[in-house]
């Protein structure tokens, strides 16, 4: 069995790639196991895997450095159920130091099928690209610098997206991070494609990875205060169309855009620094996940079509009287503001659609400061 340690910023596609990789991995005859990772207990990627059919497991209520036993336990309990050839374990988007906290111990307790882990870290290629350019991107210094350091500790790093930038943009940036990190493996691919997903499963597959690896050198003290900037909201949304259903594809569909659009223009307007905003959606024969990144908000402003556009794109008609969405959002901003800006998208969303929609299992708060079970030099 082989161990693929996935690790990156909120929003740089790690899960999209994922689920490719394992149907490329199944259609080869493979056997396949994911284990999900958050800082909260409703977990968007864990139902979307889930929903695409693949076993998954979750950790939630911290990093899987902090919750290490529960790492542990989860991967065992996929090994002893379906027997998997390989299995993807995701870390939460703000968690850094994963090689000392998770890979190196994992390599060790649990030898017989830790040994030859990879660890690939992914970067939206577009925000990578801005920083690179010394654009000034929305987050404080301490939650960049959890970005910074996530993408030094990596056997594989991967810039993905590179479909969203220009040709020119894309050399410069494969110019840029080859000379940032030149003994590095750095591999660029659209990891929402069949091509993309087939050429990281290549990569993490060959037997060129380094084996050997330094553990990271961290201010632990800024890593916490930066994961601490970030708020957490989780809420589970029941939308209800009681007064039929609408031609052009159903109120339920509706209501889910206009919620979602609503709560990225109140996000825009207000200038909060975005980590990710996903959702699951899950109708009667209907399961989708949409989602916005930080990226999608660095050319926004609330009167833009752009963000619209985006998840337009993502969410194709459907027809529902019952919709249950799950909600998913990294801010950098204080819960109690989170929680007064989904409410006024729940209310705009129910007035527009003409839908009656329940709020069930918010959950809104920080994160704590990190502290590992374990850390090995």
């Amino acid at each position: 069995m082989r161990m693929y340690f996935i690790g990156g910023f909120l929003g740089s596609g790690k899960t999209t790639a994922i689920a490719g990789a394992c149907r490329l991995s199944i259609a080869k005859g493979l056997r396949v196991g994911v284990v999900t990772n958050d800082q909260g207990k409703l977990q968007v990627d864990s139902l979307f895997m889930r929903s695409e059919g693949f076993p998954a497991m979750e950790v939630g209520g911290g990093c899987f450095c902090c919750r290490y036993d529960d790492f542990d336990a989860r991967v065992s309990a996929l090994v002893e159920r379906d027997r998997p050839d390989i299995i993807f374990a995701e870390s939460v988007g703000s968690c850094a130091d994963i090689v000392a906290t998770v890979i190196k111990p994992f390599e060790i307790f649990r030898e017989s099928y830790g040994s030859g882990s990879v660890f690939s870290v992914f970067a939206d290629s577009r925000l990578l690209l801005a920083r690179f350019s010394g654009i000034r991107l929305p987050f404080s210094e301490d939650v960049l610098y959890v970005f910074d350091r996530q993408l030094d500790e990596a056997d594989i790093l991967v810039l993905n997206k590179r479909d969203l930038l220009a040709e020119a943009d894309r050399r410069r940036l494969a110019q840029l991070a080859a000379t940032a990190w030149p003994s590095k493996r750095i591999l660029e691919i659209s990891g929402s494609t069949e091509e993309g997903s087939r050429r990281w499963v290549e990569a993490i597959g060959a037997p060129s990875v380094p084996r050997e690896r330094g553990s990271l050198e961290i201010d632990y003290e800024r890593y916490g205060s930066g994961e601490r900037e970030l708020s957490w909201l989780d809420e589970r949304l029941v939308i209800e169309d009681r007064g039929g259903l609408a031609s052009e594809g159903g109120r339920c569909r509706n209501a889910t855009l206009s919620f979602t659009v609503d709560m990225a223009r109140r996000l825009a307007a207000e200038g909060l620094p975005v980590g990710h905003l996903k959702l699951q959606i899950s109708a009667p024969g209907f399961e989708r996940k949409i989602s916005l990144s930080s990226a999608d908000f660095l050319d926004s402003n609330p009167a833009s079509p752009g963000l619209e556009s985006i998840l337009e794109a993502q969410l194709p008609p459907f027809v529902a009287r019952r919709t249950e969405v799950s909600v998913n959002a990294r801010v950098q901003c204080s819960p109690e503001e989170l929680v007064i800006l989904v409410k006024a998208a729940t209310e705009a969303a129910r007035h527009s659609a003409g839908v009656s929609i329940s709020e069930e299992d918010r959950s809104a708060f920080r994160p704590g400061k990190p502290e590992p079970t374990y850390r090995m030099r």
